[in-house]
């Protein structure tokens, strides 16, 4: 019987915890009615621990044994490569993944095999595993973290506006002429060169300079998806926007989003899935947002927002598109949160600490060499997709465009 007392005590003392800033921010029906003093102290010490938990986590990354530890598994990826070359030519079975796992201890280092296998003989083994070493250790000194490599294949058409129609599928002769001008090379090269997605630090992209051509017939009527980021609507330390019809009827609020989504209902597009993504950055809580989410009360400041896009913000938007009673369901929404972090934050963590006292590092001060950084980890992004129409055959022509294929290596810290 005491254990179940102190059981109904502990689930008392947990709902009050999670339930006291709800309580404080709404305004009290009854002006007599006030929190208690041992209500304030319980969201108190439970804003303590939130804050204790959300710090900065103080690392100290070694460059030298970093360098050591990804070195060690691109050889050892590379060696399990021509093992696996030497298989194939033997016309042997081989689960490449699986043994790349074995070696390298992840499948994110087949990018390897590529070269190895020379889908292109002008990418050089030692000049990659150059550049992805050195991309290694700056994602590792930028977030002080031991990172984790992971690679996936893509197509990337360049150049991208190189575009040619025609009767028969012999007719890829027309775009392999195009090719021969060295204007058109140029850009091929170019556009390979500065592979979007390559910020030189998250993520690299390896691209084939052999060109793929593609041919189809157009089967869908393809609605592209319309999009935009909110978070320079959201003041500091805001979960709201405020005026919010004002600077709807005003033009000042989602335009491209607005355009794109009058255009779409004009075309009788249906929509398919509505995404909203949502991230806090690493500054600390204050004013409002402090006093409901505590100071570093960064994932629920996050679930706020995508909270309040979900409620309002999207069917206003949809109701001054053209749209009089969006009916949307839950099953459209696809709500994210969490950041790119995973914790409800994005970017590097400003704080640093000396004897116990927490500062804003130089840099990511007001004029800091990265205080950009984490602004950009503040976000909310909404994104509407749209079921694709079939159109008829009959009548269509073949569309030629030049693909190349490539590996997208992404970096992530492990800790």
């Amino acid at each position: 019987m005491k254990n179940l007392k102190l059981l109904s005590g502990s689930l008392l003392y947990l709902f009050l915890i999670g339930s006291t800033h709800a309580f404080q921010k709404e305004a009290c029906p009854n002006p007599d009615l006030v929190v208690s003093p041992q209500v304030e102290e319980m969201d108190k010490q439970n804003c303590e621990k939130i804050n204790l938990l959300n710090r900065c986590k103080e690392r100290k990354v070694d460059p030298d044994a970093l360098k050591k530890r990804i070195t060690a598994r691109l050889n050892g990826a590379e060696a399990n490569g021509e093992k696996i070359i030497k298989l194939i030519k033997e016309k042997r079975r081989v689960s490449t993944k699986n043994l790349f796992v074995e070696t390298a201890g992840s499948p994110g280092y087949s990018f390897l095999f590529d070269v190895l296998s020379g889908l292109d003989p002008e990418l050089d083994r030692v000049a990659l595993k150059e550049r992805v070493i050195a991309g290694y250790l700056k994602f590792a000194e930028k977030n002080d973290c031991t990172p984790v490599v992971n690679s996936h294949a893509i197509w990337r058409i360049c150049p991208a506006k190189l575009k040619v129609e025609g009767n028969r599928p012999t007719d890829e002769r027309l775009i392999r002429q195009k090719l021969k001008d060295p204007l058109v090379e140029q850009e091929r090269l170019k556009c390979l060169s500065s592979s979007r997605g390559d910020n030189g630090i998250k993520r690299l992209q390896i691209c084939s300079t052999n060109p793929v051509i593609q041919s189809r017939i157009p089967t869908h009527r393809r609605h592209p998806a319309c999009a935009g980021n909110f978070i320079q609507n959201f003041k500091d330390n805001k979960w709201d926007i405020a005026n919010i019809d004002e600077l709807l009827s005003s033009g000042a609020l989602g335009e491209e989003l607005l355009k794109c989504m009058k255009q779409r209902i004009k075309e009788g597009a249906k929509i398919k899935t509505i995404s909203i993504r949502s991230s806090s950055n690493l500054l600390n809580n204050t004013a409002g947002a402090a006093k409901r989410f505590c100071k570093k009360g960064f994932k629920a400041l996050s679930e706020a927002r995508s909270d309040y896009a979900k409620q309002d913000l999207v069917p206003l938007i949809l109701k001054a598109a053209g749209m009089e009673n969006p009916v949307l369901t839950e099953a459209q929404f696809k709500v994210n949160s969490f950041g790119d972090n995973k914790d409800g934050t994005s970017g590097p963590c400003p704080y640093q600490y000396k004897d116990g006292v927490e500062s804003l590092k130089p840099e990511f001060r007001k004029g800091g060499s990265r205080r950009a950084e984490i602004e950009k980890g503040k976000y909310l992004k909404v994104s509407i997709s749209f079921e694709e129409k079939v159109t008829p055959l009959h009548n269509q022509k073949y569309h030629f465009k030049v693909r190349h294929r490539c590996r997208r290596v992404i970096f992530k810290c492990a800790d």
